[in-house]
């Protein structure tokens, strides 16, 4: 057995390993090593620990501290705190049944530690945590990327040593580590990270095979990714601090996609690229970070009915935007995200109707003004009638995945790579044929683990903005990697969108980073409860 038949078999292992050792914390501790920020005594309930920083408080079932007594409001009220440990309770009925020490209170009122709030007719108690001294796993937290740093040699070795693959390994290297050091200066798992540079990793596989003169450009984009996403990661620590950015990056979302607009060139039949010089870009990828940035808000902005609107007003020019720029793919991507945030900012399934209704409506209108936009949807699900038309790339990447096996032929060896956008549109039949189905399916599962670990966090996320916000950046990525496999292998309409993380292009990358960031800043655990 030749080296190269070895590293075909190690490359996978690895994959999976980086996959398993990283996701399972994610999936199954949930919960676990969330700190406790404060405690509210309950007659009903006894104490309730507190693990946001934002908590409603009614009879209600979506409220985070129910209270069951006839004379609390269904939302009657909130408490909220800051991660400089100031509390502030809130009467958002208004109607005077909040009662602090004794008192009225009238709109909010500082907390202090042992202060007896009264909701209606129930009495509660408030108070802060004994601080614990925490416990780390250090042995555990090196694992994933002792792992991960295999795999990236493994991949590289596997992929030829052109001095621009090195070049890029070698960055992608430096910086794993790097992000795993600032995880735990930030007292965080990195769970979330190495996932996103297994994808990557996987990703490079397949660019540096099909074209390795981009490996420089890729190298740049992964690091300026990375530091947007510390950036991000350091900026949202402090929610008030993110509260002063969302309407600079709403604005700026706006201003990107008119600029598109007005100065795009139209290419393949979308208005995508814009060229500054030696530089070009894609508007729409770098609005996504944006968009959910500005659609994010805290608790008490997502009960003001008129912020929801002006939320509404801004998702639909982003929406419309891009329709008229003739990227429909990512149009959609925007719109499942809008959907996702609409409804936890106002809890509304009559909201989520009409949008949905109105757009089903405006894209009846689109085709029969335009009608070449129903022939780009022609082939879906008929790919093999038009083998060598319509379903051509389709068809080939169907090809493609199975002739890999669950191995790969080896990276380099395969015929994919010639076929047009087979390390974009198509890359999950390239890593499939070149580094098998078993590392295709890491790909797709690492996305998938990070998008379902928002469901375990966003329960106990520190506030409102890091469960919309998480959530909004987690339903891009999954409606992402939707459109871009199962368009590929003709399950969905094919539309041309990217892989998160693993289809090259620089814009795409420092986009997918950016989001990453949003899922990052919602975990409430801390390292000392990542799983041993």
């Amino acid at each position: 057995m030749s080296f190269s038949d070895i590293l075909r078999y190690i490359i996978p292992a690895l994959s999976a390993a980086v996959l398993l050792r990283c996701a399972l914390p994610l999936l199954l501790n949930g919960g676990r090593g969330q700190r406790t920020l404060a405690i509210l005594e309950t007659p009903q309930k006894g104490p309730i620990e507190l693990t946001s920083l934002e908590n409603t408080v009614g009879r209600s079932l979506t409220s985070d501290i129910r209270i069951k007594s006839p004379s609390v409001a269904p939302v009657q009220g909130a408490i909220i705190g800051t991660t400089g440990g100031q509390w502030t309770v809130y009467d958002l009925k208004g109607d005077g049944a909040v009662y602090l020490r004794g008192k009225r209170v009238k709109g909010s009122a500082a907390l202090e530690d042992g202060d007896r709030i009264r909701f209606g007719t129930v009495e509660t108690v408030f108070s802060l945590p004994a601080e614990e001294e925490e416990e780390n796993n250090p042995r555990a937290a090196f694992m994933p990327q002792i792992l991960l740093t295999l795999l990236i040699i493994s991949v590289y070795l596997a992929s030829g040593g052109a001095p621009g693959v090195l070049f890029l390994f070698a960055a992608e290297l430096i910086l794993s580590w790097a992000s795993f050091f600032m995880s735990r200066l930030m007292e965080k798992p990195a769970e979330t990270e190495t996932l996103a540079f297994l994808a990557v990793t996987l990703g490079f596989g397949a660019i540096a095979s099909s074209d390795p003169s981009v490996c420089y450009k890729e190298a740049l984009c992964l690091a300026a990714g990375v530091l947007f996403y510390w950036g991000l990661c350091v900026l949202m620590e402090e929610p008030r601090r993110a509260e002063l950015f969302r309407l600079p990056a709403g604005l700026l979302g706006l201003g990107l996609l008119a600029l598109a607009l007005v100065s795009a060139p139209t290419i393949l039949g979308a208005k995508n690229w814009i060229k500054l010089g030696f530089i070009s870009f894609q508007p729409s990828e770098l609005v996504k970070a944006a968009f959910v940035f500005a659609g994010s808000a805290p608790l008490l902005k997502t009960l003001d009915h008129r912020r929801n609107i002006a939320f509404v007003v801004f998702s639909a020019l982003c929406v419309l935007a891009l329709a008229a720029m003739g990227d429909f793919g990512t149009a959609l991507v925007f719109f499942c995200a809008y959907l996702v945030m609409a409804f936890m900012r106002s809890g509304s399934f009559g909201t989520l109707f009409a949008s949905v209704s109105g757009t089903v409506l405006a894209a009846f209108l689109a085709v029969l003004a335009k009608p070449y936009i129903a022939q780009r949807f022609s082939t879906w699900g008929h790919a093999w009638e038009a083998f060598n038309e319509g379903g051509y790339q389709q068809t080939r990447t169907m090809i493609a995945s199975a002739s890999g096996g669950l191995f790969g032929l080896g990276i380099g060896q395969g015929w994919f790579k010639s076929v047009f956008a087979a390390d974009t549109d198509m890359v999950f039949g390239l890593i499939a044929e070149e580094q098998g189905l078993i590392c295709a399916f890491c790909a797709v599962f690492a996305i998938l683990a990070l998008a379902a670990s928002c469901v375990n966090t966003v329960a106990a996320s520190r506030g409102a903005f890091y469960a919309i916000s998480s959530c909004a950046a987690a339903t891009v990525m999954l409606t992402q990697l939707a459109l871009n496999v199962f368009g590929s292998l003709d399950i969905l309409p094919f539309t041309g969108v990217t892989f998160p993380f693993v289809s090259k292009g620089g814009t795409s990358l420092i986009a997918s980073w950016a989001l990453l960031a949003f899922i990052k800043a919602a975990s409430a655990r801390w390292e000392g409860g990542s799983a041993e």
